[in-house]
């Protein structure tokens, strides 16, 4: 395990902030974004190699945590679209945009409204990590509801246009 890439680790919100910042419309520099994932590994093998990555959308005040955006595959009689696909081989990846404190400051950032840009380079940065560590040659599977499918297509494009690979078969935005 090196220091840059930690071992993802699976029902555990884990903390996760971009290495690309961004400078934002009346910001005086540019700033790194930070987020929490928590990974919901399949129930068939257990091992992270169909990742479907589901990214939060407009959230003031971070009302939803990771938990509260996976409940929200909750349909019917108690049933979960994200339990459902897991039990195919799937693996779930929520992507949260918690409220922070910005690094080597007291600026209180609210990440569920912050710039759709800096959020997007977050979840370029679980992209790189899901991809170093995924097993196998299943590709990615980005799915963003509302300012998610925003943040999830600007994040896609950006690797697209800066030679990075997003390994995505499917983009879904709705």
């Amino acid at each position: 395990d090196n220091k840059e890439n930690p071992k993802l680790q699976h029902n555990v919100v884990t903390s996760i902030s971009s290495t690309i910042p961004y400078r934002g419309y009346g910001e005086t520099a540019a700033f790194l974004g930070k987020g929490e994932f928590e990974i919901y590994l399949d129930t068939v093998d257990g091992i992270l190699d169909k990742p479907i990555i589901l990214v939060d959308g407009f959230d003031p005040g971070d009302s939803r945590n990771t938990s509260a955006i996976y409940q929200l595959l909750n349909y019917g009689t108690s049933q979960n679209l994200g339990d459902l696909i897991r039990a195919q081989g799937y693996d779930v990846i929520v992507l949260n945009f918690p409220t922070y404190t910005r690094n080597s400051s007291t600026t209180i950032i609210d990440g569920g409204v912050d710039y759709i840009q800096r959020n997007a380079m977050i979840l370029v940065e679980l992209i790189k990590q899901i991809n170093s560590q995924k097993i196998g040659n299943e590709k990615n599977v980005v799915i963003g509801p509302s300012m998610g499918g925003l943040i999830s297509r600007y994040a896609l494009r950006y690797m697209e246009q800066n030679s990075l690979n997003h390994d995505a078969r499917l983009y879904l935005s709705f």
